[in-house]
């Protein structure tokens, strides 16, 4: 399955979500904005991830968790969502669970940086 949605206003809604998180850090707004992307398609999984991402810039990790595994159901192979899943998990003393999310995601994409990162982070712990 692909990442990315079809649906014209589900991109438009998942883009100004992206500039709500990514710019103006309004974590409240972008979440607003990637329901009303995944109402419009059940199966985007950036949403999902991106959603994932503001819960977890707000302190919701077990709704960002549930986000992250979403994206990775409907698109098994989306390495940001193992990524950032493991990322949540090393952030809550998870070290091996954390570590294998992180190490598949590498898996997946070996050359995303921030991927990257995330990987050498994890060898040194």
């Amino acid at each position: 399955m692909s990442i990315s949605s079809s649906n014209p206003s589900a991109i438009n809604h998942y883009n100004i979500a992206f500039n709500l998180h990514n710019r103006q850090k309004d974590f409240q707004g972008s979440i607003n904005h990637l329901n009303k992307a995944i109402s419009l398609d059940s199966n985007y999984a950036k949403a999902y991830n991106n959603r994932g991402n503001s819960y977890w810039q707000l302190g919701f990790y077990d709704k960002a968790m549930v986000d992250y595994d979403k994206a990775i159901e409907v698109a098994p192979t989306f390495a940001d969502a193992y990524n950032n899943k493991g990322i949540v998990l090393l952030n809550q003393g998870n070290i091996n669970l954390g570590k294998e999310y992180i190490n598949k995601a590498y898996e997946l994409d070996p050359n995303d940086s921030d991927i990257i990162m995330s990987k050498r982070h994890c060898d040194t712990i």
